[in-house]
């Protein structure tokens, strides 16, 4: 059973959410959280492999979980080195 399945009027039928109507809503739920960023479905795997990162999990770990077949592919997706200090942070947001 797919996790996101497609389905007209919130009826779920069991099949899998194509690419282009997961990424329609993907912008239509930012757009209703009025978040401006340039978004798409990797933004969310990126952020997910990310914040596993950040919190001690692995490499190989993350690959798996994400379906990689190569550590590699999954080190694209790592964001760790974008995501500033605290104290970097603190200083952007005052």
């Amino acid at each position: 059973m797919p996790l996101f399945q497609s389905g007209p009027n919130e009826r779920l039928n069991g099949k899998p959410l194509d690419r282009t109507n997961a990424l329609m809503m993907v912008k239509r739920r930012c757009e209703g959280a009025g978040i401006d960023a340039l978004v798409c479905n990797h933004t969310f795997r990126a952020v997910g492999i990310t914040a596993y990162l950040e919190s001690g999990g692995s490499i190989e770990k993350a690959a798996h979980y994400a379906g990689h077949s190569s550590t590699r592919t999954t080190q694209i997706y790592d964001r760790r080195q974008d995501i500033g200090s605290p104290e970097d942070i603190a200083r952007t947001t005052l």
